[in-house]
C-alpha cells in the first residue's frame, strides 16, 4: 500500500492529530507544495537513515557476497500446491470485493479487518495441514528469535526505503505526465477510505491496514506463495521473485507503485529465505503500512 504522500518521518504528530481528531492544516499546507510525485518534507531524515542503512547493506554482501546466493537457507518442506494457492487468493478478492460494495464507510472499515482476520486465519490452517513440521519449525511462523528477527525488519524497512522510494516517485512522476487526473485517481481505495472515517472508525481502519493485512499478506506470499515456489524451482532466487512479481500485480489498482511493491517484495522474500522464519518480514511490512497510513494522518487524511 502506497500513497501520493509516501513515508513520512514525523510519526509523533500524526498519531497526535490521529488521537485528538485534529486537521494538520499546517503539514497539509506544506506537502500541497510539493508536485504530488514527491516525497513529503518530513521525509528528509529517514531518507538519510535509508541511505546509510542501505550503504552497510552493500558493504556486508561485498564482503560476504555468498549471503546473496541464498543457497545455505534451508528448506521448508511442504505439499503445497497452485490450487492451495488460488482459493486462497480467490477468498482474498471476495472478501476485498465485498467490503468494498457495502455503502457505509464504518463497515467498509469493519469488513477489511475482519477479512484480513478471516484470510490469515484460513492460509494459516492451510499451511499447518501442508508443511512438514507445522506452523513453528516449518512455515516458521515463530517468535523464538524475536529480538532478532525484529532488528531485521527495522533494518530492512530503512535499507529499503530510498529505492522504494525512488521507484515510486518515478512511477507517480510517470503516470502524472500522462494524465493529471489519474494520479489521483489511482490513489490507494484505503487512502480515500481513510478520509471518509472518524474517531474511532480510523482506528479501526489503521489496525485493519496498518496490522492485520501484514500479518496476512506474509503468511500468504511469504509464508505460503514462496515457499511453494521454492518446492517447484528447487531456486530460493526464484521463488523471491515469482511471490514478489505476484505481490506486485495484485496491487494493480495504483499501477504506478507496482515496480516499487515489486522491489518491496524482494526485500521482504529475501529476509524471510535469509531467516526463516516470517516475523522479519511482518514488522517490516508493518512499518511500511503503518507510516504510510500515519503520513496521510499527518496531512489530514
Amino acid at each position: 500500500m502506497m500513497s501520493n504522500a509516501l513515508f513520512p518521518g514525523a510519526v509523533l504528530r500524526p498519531v497526535f492529530h490521529f488521537l485528538t481528531g485534529a486537521a494538520a492544516t499546517t503539514a497539509s499546507a506544506t506537502q500541497a507544495e510539493l508536485p504530488p510525485w514527491l516525497p513529503a518534507h518530513e521525509m528528509y531524515w529517514p531518507l538519510a537513515v535509508g541511505l546509510c542503512a542501505m550503504g552497510v547493506w552493500i558493504i556486508r554482501r561485498l564482503v560476504r557476497p555468498e549471503k546473496l546466493s541464498l543457497a545455505d537457507t534451508p528448506g521448508r518442506g511442504n505439499t503445497l500446491t497452485p490450487a492451495h494457492v488460488l482459493v486462497l487468493l480467490a477468498m482474498k478478492v471476495l472478501a476485498d470485493s465485498l467490503a468494498a460494495s457495502l455503502p457505509d464507510p464504518r463497515f467498509q472499515a469493519i469488513a477489511l479487518a475482519g477479512g484480513q482476520v478471516f484470510w490469515v486465519a484460513l492460509a494459516l490452517l492451510v499451511a499447518r495441514q501442508t508443511f512438514r513440521f507445522g506452523l513453528r519449525r516449518g512455515m516458521g511462523f515463530s517468535a523464538r528469535h524475536w529480538p532478532y528477527d525484529t532488528g531485521r525488519g527495522i533494518f530492512g524497512y530503512f535499507a529499503s526505503l530510498p529505492a522504494v522510494i525512488a521507484l515510486a516517485a518515478a512511477g507517480s512522476w510517470l503516470l502524472y505526465q500522462y494524465d493529471p487526473a489519474l494520479l489521483e485517481e489511482k490513489t490507494h481505495r484505503l487512502i480515500r477510505l481513510l478520509g471518509q472515517l472518524h474517531g474511532p472508525w480510523k482506528a479501526v481502519l489503521f489496525v485493519g491496514a496498518a496490522v492485520l493485512a501484514p500479518l496476512a499478506e506474509e503468511v500468504f506470499f511469504r509464508g505460503i506463495l514462496q515457499s511453494m515456489m521454492r518446492r517447484y524451482t528447487r531456486s530460493p532466487w526464484a521463488a523471491v521473485a515469482i511471490a514478489s512479481v505476484v505481490f506486485g500485480l495484485l496491487h494493480m489498482d495504483t499501477p504506478q507503485y507496482i515496480p516499487a511493491l515489486i522491489v518491496l517484495g524482494i526485500v521482504l522474500g529475501y529476509n524471510y529465505e535469509r531467516s526463516g522464519r516470517l516475523l522479519g518480514p511482518i514488522v517490516l511490512h508493518v512499518m511500511f503500512n503503518g507510516v504510510q497510513l500515519a503520513v496521510q494522518l499527518a496531512h489530514g487524511g
